[in-house]
Parts: C-alpha cells; sequence; structure tokens
C-alpha cells in the first residue's frame, strides 16, 4: 500500500478574519522516495545521467516493476509508473531481481 501524507494548509479569505479556509498543501510519498533511492543505490538506472541523477531508473514496489523518468534535473524529481513483464529493459547483470 502507498502511503502519501498531504499536509493542511489553513488560510484567511479576502478580509474575513474569522473563517479559516484549508487547503492542500505539500504531499509526502514516503514509500516512493524510498523504493527510488534503494533502485538508484543497486544501481538500477540507465547510463545516461542529466546532472547528478540518472534520466531512467527501475525499481520495484510493493511487488510491481517501475520506470522511473527525471522530470527535473534541478530538484532530482521523477515520474514513475508500472511497466509489463515486455517492457523490463535488459538486465544481463541481475540488478534487478531484488
Amino acid at each position: 500500500m502507498l502511503k502519501r501524507t498531504t499536509e493542511v494548509i489553513k488560510h484567511r479569505n479576502g478580509g474575513d478574519l474569522s473563517t479559516f479556509v484549508k487547503a492542500p498543501g505539500r504531499t509526502d510519498f514516503d514509500a516512493i522516495t524510498m523504493a527510488l533511492r534503494e533502485a538508484i543505490r543497486r544501481s538500477c538506472s540507465g547510463a545516461q545521467f542529466e546532472g547528478e541523477f540518472p534520466r531512467h531508473v527501475w525499481g520495484w514496489l510493493n511487488g510491481q516493476l517501475y520506470e522511473a523518468r527525471l522530470i527535473n534535473r534541478a530538484q532530482g524529481w521523477y515520474k514513475a509508473w508500472p511497466i509489463e513483464d515486455a517492457e523490463r529493459p535488459t538486465d544481463d547483470e541481475g540488478r534487478l531481481n531484488w
């Protein structure tokens, strides 16, 4: 199960100082971040880097293999999606067997 935690931000609208409005703030994706870090630690990445981050990373989360693509190299942000066995990259060294 993926755990997602979103902060709640209270603010006031206009000149109404008696009422607070709640809005979603920053969201943490703890399990996803840990899986990505573990995949990078195990060198489950492509050879191309953008700055200090690998462009593509493959890793496991809850028994499903994911591919992650770097979308913001300044921040180190990735977008990930599950992949099927047919989409699995060639892995002669067995790095994805964990």
